[in-house]
């Protein structure tokens, strides 16, 4: 084994690396100096803006106070503090908010992961723009005590939403996107 050492017991050079251990990582992945020994230039770190998932992460913190402010109205016109107090369209109404956080996280996390990609365009956003009507829908939907296009409409809409960027995901995921 052709092994060079430096002062401090360093292993130097590439025939070096050759079966000897490694004992200073922090030059192993680059030729320039390790981070703690060079200036770094702020835009070298900048942060990934995911412009997308950050739009609809907004629009679902207002649908999510919307649905909030709903219950809460029907609370005080019933006078329940707890639970849906027997009263349907309560229950019905506290139904449509679980299920819009049910359904709210998957997409946003698909969102995010697919935007990070790179692969990510106008699409993206409009297909979650739809998913966060089609939860609106629903929601309106669900104050119709019978079956009706709104609820209908809305779960078609999620269920595809979520179904489509699920395949986009793991086509990307196969480098066939």
């Amino acid at each position: 084994m052709n092994v060079k050492k430096a002062a401090g017991n360093r292993v130097r050079g590439p025939a070096a690396c050759e079966g000897a251990p490694i004992t200073d990582f922090t030059r192993v992945a680059t030729r320039s100096a390790p981070p703690h020994e060079r200036e770094i230039d702020k835009e070298e770190i900048a942060p990934m803006i995911l412009q997308t998932t950050l739009c609809l992460a907004a629009a679902a913190g207002v649908i999510t106070f919307w649905h909030i402010v709903r219950i809460g109205q029907l609370r005080m016109r019933e006078k329940v503090l707890f639970g849906d107090g027997g009263h349907e369209r309560l229950g019905r109404r506290m139904r449509a908010q679980l299920n819009f956080v049910e359904s709210t996280p998957f997409l946003l996390i698909l969102v995010a992961a697919i935007e990070m990609t790179g692969k990510a365009g106008p699409w993206l956003a409009i297909a979650g723009s739809i998913f966060m009507l089609g939860r609106v829908a629903h929601a309106l939907g669900m104050d119709i005590g019978k079956p009706n296009l709104l609820r209908a409409g809305g779960v078609i809409i999620t269920v595809l939403t979520l179904l489509g960027l699920s395949v986009m995901a793991l086509l990307i995921a196969l480098g066939r996107f």
